[in-house]
């Protein structure tokens, strides 16, 4: 499993505060809380499968 942040470009740093990745190599899911905190958040998922837990 790897979460690691990454820093925008001057031109994005505006209007975007950061960049991270979550993966894992694991077939099982891991369940990954994003708690409210005011920011949007767009989530790209790459792979299978996924199911979001309200």
């Amino acid at each position: 499993m790897r979460y690691q942040e990454y820093k925008p470009t001057i031109e994005l740093a505006s209007w975007i505060k950061l960049f991270w990745v979550f993966e894992s190599r694991s077939n099982d899911p891991v369940p990954e809380k994003i708690v409210a905190d005011g920011f949007p958040e767009l989530v790209i998922h790459f792979r299978s499968p996924f199911a979001a837990v309200v």
